[in-house]
């Protein structure tokens, strides 16, 4: 199998399913640790056949697990920014979004000038909260803006 359709069904929509399928599957060869980036992990499952079969049975487990605990991949998105950074963020395969809000307010700086990650994928950054994902702060009533993050290749704000 080509690494690179692996890497697509692991960032794709239906990532859980995906995900299960390539640890039931491929599991034993250590197939899913390479997925996640974990080397170490996957050529020990490699050269041991899954930890024996005991990691293997106990990974595959949880990968089925997470299918009917996270099918709620696309939140509802009212922020006109978001919504328009969505598409680049699945066109480049990203999921981090950089996120502006009014220095002012009480309850959107604390979001402004910080890296988000949109579907939780990327570990390195906080998953997006909820208050984000609507239309206006309560507040203030100012939207918060979003531009797509490359993590690599943007810098953080400091």
């Amino acid at each position: 199998m080509n690494l690179q359709v692996i890497f697509s069904i692991y960032r794709s929509r239906r990532f859980h399913m995906g995900f299960f399928l390539i640890t039931l599957f491929g599991g034993v060869f250590g197939i899913h640790k390479f997925v996640q980036k974990k080397y170490g992990m996957g050529f020990l499952y490699l050269f041991t056949c899954g930890l024996f079969g005991i990691g293997w049975i106990i990974d595959t487990f949880i990968a089925f697990i997470n299918i009917n605990q996270n099918n709620h991949i696309n939140p509802i998105v009212e922020n006109i920014s978001i919504q328009r950074a969505i598409p680049n963020c699945q066109k480049w395969k990203t999921d981090t979004l950089f996120i502006t809000t009014r220095r002012t307010c009480p309850v959107c700086s604390k979001y402004n000038r910080k890296v988000y990650s949109l579907y939780g994928w990327n570990k390195k950054y906080p998953k997006l909260p909820d208050a984000l994902l609507k239309r206006r702060c309560p507040n203030c009533g100012t939207p918060a803006g979003a531009s797509t993050f490359f993590p690599g290749i943007s810098t953080p704000p400091e």
